[in-house]
């Protein structure tokens, strides 16, 4: 793998989120998300795009930069909706006042403060299904609403948003919004760069493997 060529694609999406050559989030997610599709195709060629993408993210991503954590307020929301209100109770502690629903946020919330990784969430509440745990994690989120979104729509999609509009920051924001769906979630560009840069260079060591063997188990949800 040429990281010096991925470092250069992962500036260029830097410089374009930050307006360079009248560039935007989009653009950044749209670099960032072919550098992760290309390093996941050529790993896995014969595998479905959403299932490698998503396995890839998971396998060589940095753990310091968080990025296998699930959105812990719309893991809540989704159980809220489904009739699973006491496993949403035992997760309340999870969140900065202690209190439900997410939706009445009233601020930008940052994932740092209510988000958690999977093994947490298990020692809180057993009985949550893996499924559903994966479902509201970072990648699956990612590659199913920014991802896709940019791509089929070029426009963030369900529950993403690409704009904070609060002086809060972070690398992942969520914010109330008037109109379904409610609760919205951020990926700052930069937080995704180094993503997409850690995941290129913890890949380096399996690059002469591929392609990799087909898995019998991917870490992804069945229904990504």
């Amino acid at each position: 793998m040429n990281l010096a060529w991925v470092r250069e694609r992962v500036s260029l999406a830097v410089r374009l989120a930050r307006g360079d050559c009248g560039g935007t989030y989009a653009e950044a997610v749209l670099v960032v998300s072919s550098l992760v599709s290309g390093i996941a195709a050529d790993l896995w060629p014969r595998a479905k795009d959403g299932v490698r993408f998503i396995e890839t993210w998971v396998r060589y991503a940095d753990p310091k930069l968080r990025a296998t954590a699930v959105s812990v307020p719309m893991l809540i929301e989704r159980l809220l909706q489904t009739g699973d209100d006491d496993l949403a109770k035992n997760l309340r502690p999870l969140h900065p006042d202690g209190s439900l629903p997410f939706a009445f946020w009233d601020s930008v919330v940052t994932g740092d403060a209510v988000d958690a990784e999977e093994s947490v969430l298990f020692r809180i509440e057993p009985r949550l299904a893996l499924a559903t745990v994966r479902r509201w994690s970072y990648p699956v989120i990612f590659y199913r609403h920014f991802r896709n979104g940019y791509v089929h729509e070029y426009e963030a999609t369900g529950v993403a948003d690409e704009v904070v509009l609060s002086g809060t920051s972070g690398d992942i924001t969520y914010q109330r919004w008037n109109s379904a769906p409610f609760l919205r979630i951020n990926f700052s560009a930069e937080w995704l760069c180094r993503v997409a840069l850690s995941i290129a260079e913890g890949a380096e060591s399996d690059w002469n493997k591929r392609p990799l063997a087909q898995l019998d188990d991917w870490w992804a949800p069945t229904a990504t």
